[in-house]
């Protein structure tokens, strides 16, 4: 079809399934005893309100709970049993298989996982829009700019990129490029696709060193299928009031956005690819990578994308990436400028040195937040 005979509002329905463990979080730590308490094979996720009714009869309980005991005291005290557990009207908001791990001494905290007010999952809007619009970034760069030069990124590394966000999208934000992408939440997943995961902090380019961070973060398993709309409206584009110079460029790319993906992900993919190779102690994590990439060199020319996003994903998939600060022949001094680098660093260091691996058993398994993203129009 003819471009200029196509709709100026178009909407996509976008199909998500996760290849690797995703965990976007809702800023909730859950504390074990409090918010949550195990046995030696589950994780009950506590409901409070049912809790407090439970103990009605107990003036005792009450007591003790409202001046902060904690669930495992409760227990301990036989007011609350484990069979209260189990059944429709239960103290439980969901529960999950396996158990937190933590150090002795230390009960582990848990990260939350971003859910509705049904404790079902979903992916926000906003974390697909954010993977778009570094992938938009990345290809105006390419065509108008290419590589990036110091004077143009900020005095801090909160701020470094606003500067160049602001000459590509615009100045304000009505004035945003982007104000034409409108990206809804996906909808809920049951709340069955949930897991637990161990993430290790990676110490890559460690040379030897061991690495013991570990972090406890409920995510949603890999295989789940999500489905959210993405809405093109075009026409604010060429407005006479947006004061946009090139609205037929950046209409063409916002009509190309699985392409600007895929860009993106080659870029990421051949980082992580190099990264894990010859690692002995991550090879589950690189042949992750040796398949993925297979899975995307097949998907040229087409409406599907590979797709990181989430916590876990790295400062690649987040950036406009190495690649543009190693054109400029300024990443080591942006490295050091904005101190990216924790602890010892040479120059022929991999940068970023860690990853956020999802462990089995003790060994890393995969990274996280992989996504395959499927448009059709809706």
């Amino acid at each position: 079809m003819n471009r200029q005979h196509e709709p100026m509002r178009q909407v996509y329905r976008v199909r998500l399934r996760t290849l690797s463990p995703l965990h976007i979080g809702s800023g909730t730590e859950l504390r074990r005893g409090y918010d949550y308490i195990c046995d030696d094979q589950r994780t009950y996720v506590l409901h409070e309100e049912r809790l407090f009714e439970r103990l009605a009869g107990n003036a005792q309980a009450l007591t003790a709970l409202a001046a902060g005991a904690s669930a495992d005291e409760l227990l301990q005290r036989r007011w609350l049993r484990w069979q209260d557990l189990q059944g429709e009207g239960a103290p439980v908001r969901y529960v999950l298989p396996g158990v937190p791990v933590g150090a002795a001494g230390n009960p582990a905290a848990l990260r939350e996982q971003i859910k509705d007010v049904y404790d079902r999952p979903y992916v926000p809007g906003s974390s697909l829009k954010g993977a778009l619009r570094t992938a938009l970034l990345v290809e105006w760069r390419r065509q108008h700019k290419g590589q990036v030069l110091r004077e143009e990124l900020g005095g801090n590394r909160q701020s470094a990129a606003r500067a160049l966000e602001k000459e590509a999208f615009g100045p304000d934000p009505n004035h945003d490029v982007l104000r034409a992408l409108q990206v809804g939440d996906s909808e809920p997943a049951a709340n069955d696709c949930l897991q637990l995961a161990q993430v290790r902090v990676y110490p890559g380019g460690g040379r030897g060193a061991r690495q013991t961070l570990d972090i406890n973060v409920e995510c949603v398993r890999a295989g789940t299928e999500l489905s959210l709309e993405v809405r093109l409206d075009l026409q604010w584009l060429h407005r006479d009031d947006n004061g946009l110079a090139d609205a037929s460029g950046w209409e063409r790319l916002l009509r190309d956005l699985p392409r600007l993906l895929r860009n993106k992900a080659t870029l990421v993919l051949r980082r992580e690819t190099a990264f894990y190779r010859g690692r002995a102690d991550a090879a589950a994590v690189g042949a992750f990578y040796t398949r993925l990439g297979q899975a995307h060199t097949g998907m040229k020319s087409s409406q599907r994308a590979l797709v990181p996003v989430g916590w876990g994903s790295g400062w690649e998939a987040k950036t406009l990436g190495a690649d543009a600060l190693e054109s400029g022949g300024i990443l080591e001094a942006v490295i050091q400028e904005y101190g990216l680098a924790r602890g010892s660093r040479k120059e022929d260091d991999p940068f970023p040195k860690s990853r956020k691996l999802a462990l089995q058993g003790e060994r890393p398994a995969s990274p996280l937040g992989w996504l395959e993203a499927t448009f059709a129009p809706g």
